[in-house]
C-alpha cells in the first residue's frame, strides 16, 4: 500500500505540473499582448503630447488675436463714445435753434414781425441771424457745422 501512495503522490505532481505549464503558457501569450500594448500606448501616448502641444499653441494663437480685435474694439468703442457725444451737443443745439425759430414763427404770425411781400424776394434775413454770434455754444457750433456743409 506505501507503494501506491508513491504512484499516487506522482500522479498528483504530474497533474499539478500540467496545470502550472498550461497557466504559464496563458500567462505567456498575456505578457505578449501586454508588450505589443505596451507600445501601441507609447504610440498613443506620443500623438497624445503632439495633439496637446498643437492646441496649446492654437490657443496661445487665439487668445493673441482676441487680445487685438479686443483692443482694436475698443479703440472703436472710444471713438464711437466721441462721436455719440458730439451728437448729443449737436442735438441739444439744434433744439434750443428749433425753440428760438418757434418763437420767431409764433411772432411772426401773430403780426409783430415784419412782413414781406410774396412777390418780393426776401434778403435773407437768416443770412443776418447766422453772422450775429449765437448766445450759447452749441448754437454757435451747430451754425459752424452748417457753415462748413454749405
Amino acid at each position: 500500500m506505501t507503494e501506491h501512495y508513491g504512484l499516487i503522490l506522482d500522479s498528483l505532481i504530474v497533474v499539478l505540473l500540467l496545470a502550472t505549464i498550461f497557466y504559464c503558457i496563458v500567462l505567456n501569450r498575456r505578457l505578449g499582448r501586454l508588450r505589443s500594448s505596451r507600445a501601441e500606448l507609447e504610440r498613443a501616448t506620443r500623438a497624445f503630447a503632439e495633439a496637446a502641444a498643437r492646441a496649446d499653441a492654437g490657443i496661445k494663437g487665439l487668445r493673441r488675436t482676441a487680445e487685438e480685435s479686443g483692443s482694436g474694439l475698443q479703440q472703436e468703442v472710444q471713438r464711437a463714445d466721441g462721436l455719440r457725444e458730439e451728437m448729443h451737443m449737436l442735438v441739444e443745439a439744434a433744439e434750443s435753434l428749433a425753440k428760438r425759430l418757434e418763437g420767431a414763427a409764433g411772432t411772426a404770425r401773430s403780426g409783430a414781425g415784419p412782413k414781406v411781400s410774396p412777390q418780393q424776394p426776401s434778403a435773407r434775413p437768416q443770412r443776418a441771424r447766422s453772422e450775429a454770434a449765437p448766445a450759447n455754444r452749441p448754437d454757435r457750433d451747430l451754425l459752424k457745422a452748417i457753415e462748413n456743409m454749405r
